[in-house]
């Protein structure tokens, strides 16, 4: 079994951000703050799987559909077709 790392809030024994960053899986920061309040890729991959089996493939098909644009001239709400 390989190294345990806790990766989370302030105090002595925490990790080094490399350390936290393979951890983690995460290459994007190396700020330990930001680390240690971050969710690992893989964890919302598994959450992104369960959901989607959850809601069906309709809900999928939903998500996909192109948006139309802004509507009535509100430059900040987009319209799904439906």
């Amino acid at each position: 079994m390989g190294h345990v790392f806790g990766v989370y809030g302030r105090g002595g024994g925490k990790p080094s951000p490399a350390d936290a960053q393979r951890a983690l899986g995460i290459d994007w920061t190396d700020d330990l703050r930001e680390l240690n309040e971050a969710i690992p890729p893989r964890y919302t991959t598994l959450l992104g799987v369960h959901l989607l089996a959850q809601l069906g493939d309709a809900a999928l098909l939903r998500s996909h559909q192109p948006a139309t644009g802004p509507r009535d001239g509100d430059d900040n709400e987009i319209v799904r077709a439906d």
